[in-house]
């Protein structure tokens, strides 16, 4: 067999039968780079999402709040669920927990204010009315009457029973319940009270101590007590002035117990009212009524 190299074959270089001579100056191909992993969905962000709308939705419907309780606590547990998977997004997640949290304040507020109004329909004695006024009120409204055609009547007067435009003493109002009659205040009664129990405090500086004579009858079916209406005082200068603030025993209190449909009861409230200035009687008949305003003199 010869080895001597053939034409154009350096010595010593041995060259396989049917391989291409390998080029030393080539530049090799890299690989080509790995393919990026698919971004995953984070689902339950999705479903907290969705159910934290529902939620919010059916917490300020009327009717619906029970469902809305249900979906809104649901939402925020699988919020927080969410926000803690790793190698998840989290964007839907952080708007589910805010929806949550939002819908539950709103859904409390709707509540609230529904059941307020329920209560009021319900229960409410609404708008107080005038029964009966005093003779001496009905001889001015007559004389009012006759000289409607000399003077046009005032389209900005305040209604009759507010603070502006207080009823006269002697005035009975009714509620759906009460009907209630102021029938005298006594602006100085710190004698009396003071001589009624040994253990009355003495009026604090600057007040006295008044008495507020009402008769209050009971209309409504059921049994109330005369508690129920609540009587105070609210000076020009806008302080209101409790009975309650005033822990002392007055003569002839109005009484407290349980009066049916028919029945009345007369006494006197007393108040620490300020000494050196003036005011108006604010009458409650009821627990859910609107307050009446009475004149002191």
């Amino acid at each position: 067999m010869s080895t001597q190299p053939g034409a154009g074959q350096q010595p010593g270089t041995f060259q396989p039968q049917g391989q291409p001579a390998y080029q030393t100056g080539g530049v090799p191909t890299p690989p080509p780079p790995p393919a990026a992993p698919a971004r995953q969905r984070n689902t339950l962000a999705i479903v907290g999402l969705v159910v934290a709308v529902l939620g919010l939705v059916f917490a300020v419907m009327e009717g619906a709040y029970l469902l809305g309780w249900i979906l809104l606590p649901a939402a925020f547990v699988l919020s927080i669920v969410a926000l803690v998977v790793r190698d998840r997004p989290r964007r839907m997640a952080v708007a589910a927990l805010i929806i949550s949290i939002v819908g539950t304040i709103a859904g409390g507020i709707a509540f609230m204010s529904s059941t307020a109004r329920i209560l009021d329909e319900s229960f409410g004695g609404g708008e107080a009315t005038v029964v009966a006024t005093p003779a001496a009120s009905q001889e001015e409204a007559a004389a009012e009457d006759s000289s409607v055609a000399e003077e046009p009547a005032q389209q900005d007067a305040a209604p009759a029973g507010t603070r502006d435009n207080p009823h006269p003493l002697g005035t009975t109002i009714a509620s759906d319940e009460w009907e209630v009659t102021v029938n005298s205040f006594t602006a100085d009664a710190t004698d009396e009270v003071m001589a009624e129990n040994q253990f009355n405090d003495d009026p604090p500086a600057g007040t006295t101590y008044a008495l507020v004579n009402v008769t209050v009858t009971r209309i409504a079916a059921d049994e109330g007590i005369p508690w129920e209406i609540t009587v105070a005082y609210v000076t020009d200068g806008g302080n209101v002035v409790n009975s309650y603030d005033a822990f002392v025993v007055g003569p002839d209190e109005l009484p407290s117990n349980e009066l049916y449909e028919g029945a009345d009861a007369t006494g006197n409230v007393v108040l620490a009212v300020p000494a050196d200035g003036s005011g108006t009687v604010r009458v409650t008949p009821g627990l859910f009524a609107d307050d009446v305003f009475f004149a002191t003199s």
